[in-house]
Parts: structure tokens; C-alpha cells; sequence
């Protein structure tokens, strides 16, 4: 809902992150598991917008080299199992859709290792296509092994604009971003033309609006 108000402050301009931590309630999750599974539940979270054309990501080489403990769902479904992959080469062959979420799956690993968490205990997991929300590009889980199995801690997504696009259709603002090109595009269109002799009016006609000219 700020969008707005974060795309001025970064000077209109993509690509732009905010960070927010706070109390979270989701009441579909049943509570079990210790401090795994609860309704209520500090949250940290970062929200990270850019291009939809241009996903790249100018500190990818920082993670590039990093290898992870990767379960891409072309492994789950024969029931297979994860796989050391180098991020790089996961990004490259598009098993992880693009340079900017490669990036932050990075940034948790290396969070993650810092706080302590053995790198060995840690997996990346990819939400299958049964699974993905109807918003997401891409997904993965971080789970971390313990007496529990396997169990998510963090939450990696390309959201896509669904969040922005929901907003705007509900509030009547557009919540966009423009692009500065570098020299003015010229793009060719042609309309149809209907001429009303009796209003002497010409009317330009598309197919989203219409342009009466005198």
C-alpha cells in the first residue's frame, strides 16, 4: 500500500527495497511443532521491486559461486534428492527464474550460516507446480533439518506485480512505475477512421477509448 510513497522517496526510481519487522497472525496454520507451527509470530520480512523486463541484479556476482543444497521440483517428483547446486549454474539453466531472486536466496544462505545454522542442515526447496500460489513466478523454501524433519523457516517468492495490480484495480490508483528511456521511441499505429458527415466531427476510434476532434 506505500508504493507510492517508497517509489518517490527513491527518487522514481526501480529498482528499490523496503524492510519491515513486526507481530504476524495467520490463523490457516494449526498450531503443533514448538515454535515452528504457531498463529502468532515475529515476522521480518523485504519486499524488493524491479523491472518485470529486467531482473537482473548488480550484486549477483557476490553469491554467484555460492553451493547450496538444492531440491528443484524436477527432483521431488520422482521423489529424489536434493541436489548441491552452484547458484550460478541454477540461475543459468533457469532453475531458479532470475539473477534478483538468485541473489537473495544467496544473501539468506550466507544470513542463515552466519547466525550459526549449520550449512549442512540447510535446503533450498522449490515450490512444485501443484503448489505454487497463483501469484508467484517462482518460490522456495528454506528448511532447516531438525528433530522435526525438515521444516521452513524462510520463504523465498518473484511475486510478480499481483500484489500492485490487486491494489490498483480495488483503490482506482495506479500503483506503476515508469521507465526514462535513454532517446524518444517512436511507435507507429494505425486507427480506423470513422467520419460522421452529418455532426461534421471526425472520430479516431481504438480499441480503448474514443477521441473526438472538431
Amino acid at each position: 500500500m506505500n508504493f507510492k510513497d517508497l517509489y518517490y522517496y527513491n527518487g522514481n526510481k526501480l529498482p528499490f527495497a523496503a524492510a519491515q519487522i513486526g507481530q504476524a497472525f495467520r490463523n490457516e496454520i494449526s498450531p503443533r511443532q514448538g515454535l515452528f507451527r504457531v498463529r502468532e509470530f515475529t515476522l521480518a520480512e523485504i519486499e524488493h521491486f524491479v523491472d518485470p523486463e529486467d531482473k537482473s541484479h548488480h550484486k549477483f556476482s557476490e553469491v554467484v559461486d555460492l553451493e547450496l543444497l538444492m531440491f528443484p521440483r524436477e527432483e521431488q517428483m520422482p521423489r529424489k534428492d536434493a541436489v548441491k547446486l552452484r547458484l550460478g549454474d541454477a540461475v543459468s539453466n533457469r532453475t531458479v527464474n532470475n539473477k534478483t531472486l538468485g541473489y537473495f536466496i544467496g544473501r539468506v544462505y550466507l544470513f542463515l550460516t552466519l547466525l550459526g545454522i549449520n550449512k549442512e542442515l540447510l535446503r533450498f526447496r522449490q515450490h512444485r507446480a501443484t503448489e505454487m500460489s497463483h501469484y508467484a513466478v517462482d518460490c522456495w523454501d528454506v528448511g532447516i533439518k531438525c528433530s522435526y524433519g525438515w521444516m521452513e523457516c524462510v520463504g523465498i517468492a518473484d511475486r510478480s506485480a499481483f500484489d500492485l495490480r490487486a491494489h490498483s484495480e480495488k483503490s482506482g490508483t495506479p500503483f506503476v512505475a515508469y521507465e526514462k528511456f535513454a532517446a524518444p521511441k517512436e511507435v507507429e499505429v494505425a486507427f480506423p477512421i470513422i467520419i460522421d458527415m452529418c455532426g461534421f466531427q471526425f472520430v479516431i476510434m481504438n480499441a480503448f477509448d474514443c477521441v473526438n476532434i472538431s
